[in-house]
């Protein structure tokens, strides 16, 4: 019973070091523009449609952005729980992030009986910069959900191979599955690293003989097939268009600029990404495969086999972006553990401090020093709001402003908003106004109401009203001006 209760706090302290970097000021920042706006129309569009199995774009089916749909599903049933707002379309990527970094302690404590670099594991997760940022945990997008279901059929897998229960390759289709269903073929990245690791450890030949085998792979072709025929059948075109953007456009031509060398993401991780790691990833490899404890040395090849062929797959591909590290970004956490925890158990030993001392303080306190200033950094980014830094400063107070009235900080019913190239995060808002019922439209420069009330935030657009109408201001917030029109200048 004590090591149970032992376990649980356990759990809860991670759940406890995950919670500012994953969900402190979650819904601050407005939506934001490409994949998480896009998703969220979806999501709106879906809900006003009342079609669940096609994703649409201003009325229209979607075929820019043609990912399944288990994302946008997850997002709809968060805004029943907390309504149509950012939060909601955020919240199933951090609570992925949860999950993941549950996973990870999982491995370490339950089945390798090695808590402490589970722990040490996720504290490395947790301040990754590249893993707790926009396009990652902190966005309404695939990628943190995709990075859980990886982790989960990558472990799962790991726990057949270390147990030889035919209940893990269940679990490993079934994790798989959901991979698929998140984002497609990008799901299915691990899936070299399985037959690589399979043949490590030498159980290729009892997974041939295992039924669950069979079942799980015919599961998983039927679900996954069965998915894309079916929006094939009320979408005409959608399977050609999957293959030319996620198959063959994506990986042998740069898509939307999304370009570079084979070096990009090994650039990016030392540069950016995982600047307080990246010299801890191949000591704590070589770390790990010396090591006496053989559950150390076998979660060590585990993680360096996924992580070296996951990153050749995505380095050879045209296409690149930063995002797509999201899915490696555990394994890479649990070689660094591997080396501080190797660092904590010889500091640990050190007899000089032992025959000083009573009780050797010094290895907590080295994983102290070591996390504090990165565990700092982490969350000083999230309390400060930083939304995409290639938006102007007009259009992110136009975001913010937009926010303001949704969240009922600001009342506008009744005016109209000048569209001045609107996109798709702004559309957003306006379906959720639409949604609720609430009387706020926007309107092109042909349909202005010449007796209505106006709001615009463009300097050009200021300009024009106040060239072609009688235009009063009523009140100016930021770079936003409420008028009201009085007629056509004669």
């Amino acid at each position: 019973m004590k090591e149970l209760n032992k376990t649980y706090l356990l759990y809860a302290g991670c759940l406890l070091v995950a919670f500012f970097p994953f969900f402190c000021n979650l819904d601050a920042i407005p939506m934001q523009l490409w994949d998480e706006s896009r998703l969220a129309n979806h999501v709106a569009e879906m809900l006003r449609s009342k079609n669940w199995i096609i994703t649409e774009y201003l009325g229209q089916p979607d075929m820019w952005m043609t990912k399944p749909l288990l994302m946008v599903w997850l997002q709809i049933l968060f805004t029943k729980i907390v309504g149509i707002n950012e939060l909601a379309i955020r919240l199933p990527s951090a609570l992925a992030a949860v999950g993941t970094c549950l996973c990870i302690f999982y491995l370490f404590s339950r089945k390798l009986k090695l808590p402490l670099p589970g722990i040490i594991a996720v504290f490395v997760l947790v301040t990754t910069q590249g893993y707790v940022i926009l396009h990652g945990t902190r966005t309404g997008e695939y990628d943190s959900l995709l990075t859980f279901f990886m982790m989960a059929y990558a472990g799962s897998f790991f726990l057949y191979c270390y147990e030889k229960k035919p209940g893990f390759l269940s679990w490993t289709f079934a994790f798989l599955t959901l991979a698929a269903y998140t984002k497609g073929i990008q799901g299915l990245m691990f899936i070299p690293a399985i037959v690589a690791y399979a043949f490590y450890e030498k159980v290729v030949w009892s997974i041939i003989r295992e039924r669950r085998f069979y079942t799980g792979l015919a599961s998983f072709i039927i679900l996954v097939s069965g998915y894309y025929l079916l929006r094939e059948h009320y979408n005409h075109g959608y399977i050609k268009t999957v293959w030319q953007n996620e198959i063959g456009g994506r990986y042998s031509t740069v898509i939307e600029n999304h370009g570079g060398d084979g070096l990009f993401y090994i650039d990016l991780l030392i540069n950016d990404h995982l600047k307080y790691w990246y010299l801890l990833v191949i000591p704590g490899f070589f770390a790990g495969i010396y090591s006496k404890l053989g559950n150390l040395k076998r979660i060590t090849v585990f993680a360096g086999l996924y992580a070296l062929i996951y990153l050749v797959i995505i380095s050879c591909a045209k296409t690149k972006a930063y995002w797509y590290l999201l899915p490696v970004y555990p394994f890479l956490a649990i070689l660094v553990s591997v080396f501080l925890y190797t660092i904590y158990m010889i500091v640990d030993k050190i007899k000089i401090i032992s025959e000083v001392m009573t009780r050797n303080i010094f290895p907590v306190v080295f994983l102290i020093l070591i996390f504090l200033f990165p565990y700092k950094e982490i969350v000083v980014y999230d309390l400060a709001d930083k939304g995409d830094i290639y938006q102007t400063e007009d259009r992110n107070n136009f975001q913010l402003f937009l926010k303001d009235v949704l969240h009922h900080d600001k009342n506008v019913d009744g005016c109209d908003f000048l569209d001045d190239g609107f996109q798709q995060d702004i559309f957003w808002y306006f379906l959720v106004f639409n949604l609720e019922h609430r009387p706020i439209n926007y309107v092109s420069r042909n349909n202005i109401n010449p007796q209505g009330k106006l709001i615009v935030f463009l300097p050009d657009s200021k300009k024009f009203l106040e060239e072609t109408y009688n235009a009063i201001c009523l009140k100016t917030d930021r770079n936003m001006v409420t008028y009201q029109l009085n007629g056509v200048k004669k």
